[in-house]
């Protein structure tokens, strides 16, 4: 019996595009793993940052040329007030609200950041914030449709 025999092969298609949601949590994921990634190499003395590739045309020969550039991660918490560490998540230029008007996180301590981090991670794959997504991702797409007319 030969390996490709031993397989069990089926008809499927694989689809074009992820549902709306599932392209929102996938966008709060990624932000909330850049943010963990920070952390960690906050806690290590470096700063972490992303390689990003552009594309950029020469306006005269037509040609293309990629250039990799570092985008550095903004840190999402801050030391408030009381010398307590804070977090904040953002959707878009938003905070997402985990109640009504309050889109702050008590974190307390350093060593609980990236605990805390992991679990809104886990919050966000389990479809915990598809709610709060969806208003901001309303409200996002409202201001640019203002922001549209008023530039015609």
């Amino acid at each position: 019996m030969s390996i490709l025999q031993s397989l069990k092969v089926i008809t499927a298609k694989r689809p074009n595009h992820a549902s709306p949601i599932t392209q929102r949590r996938n966008v709060l994921l990624k932000k909330i793993h850049e943010q963990i990634e920070a952390a960690k190499a906050r806690a290590e003395g470096k700063q972490y940052s992303v390689k990003d590739t552009r594309r950029i045309s020469n306006r005269q020969t037509g040609e293309q040329t990629e250039i990799i550039k570092d985008r550095y991660i903004r840190e999402g918490w801050w030391i408030g007030d009381e010398g307590r560490l804070l977090l904040e998540l953002r959707y878009g230029m938003k905070p997402l609200e985990f109640g009504k008007g309050k889109s702050t996180i008590d974190i307390g301590d350093w060593e609980n950041l990236i605990p805390t981090l992991e679990k809104l991670q886990q919050a966000v794959q389990l479809g915990e914030f598809d709610d709060q997504l969806n208003v901001t991702a309303t409200m996002l797409g409202q201001q640019l449709a203002k922001k549209k007319k008023t530039s015609k």
